[in-house]
């Protein structure tokens, strides 16, 4: 279950202290609802109610990184005019007999 800011602003100590970088805890809270800060940012916040909200699962642990995407297709295969021999991309002649490769 996913809290909204006025949930977990009740487990702040609501001193506005800004030692988390937010102006005052209500919008600390907003933040960590939206997922953009985690509660344990807050330096003040009590052992108990850090305890508390971890505990109960309240607070969502971070989704773990996407698979990276597989990798891209190779381009299509060029080869030599002269010797018949595959061409690595990129290169300006032949591998095998050094003859140019040309723009076709």
């Amino acid at each position: 279950m996913k809290l909204r800011g006025m949930d977990i602003y009740k487990f702040l100590p609501k001193t506005d202290c800004k030692k988390c970088g937010y102006v005052t805890c209500l919008s600390f809270a907003m933040k960590v609802a939206a997922g953009s800060v985690a509660i344990d940012k807050c330096p003040e916040i009590p052992a108990h109610a850090l305890a508390e909200l971890e505990e109960s699962q309240i607070i969502e642990q971070p989704a773990a990184a996407p698979p990276p995407p597989p990798p891209l297709a190779a381009g299509p295969a060029f080869f030599c005019g002269n010797c018949g021999q595959k061409i690595e991309s990129g290169a300006k002649f032949c591998g095998s007999c050094g003859s140019p490769v040309g723009n076709k």
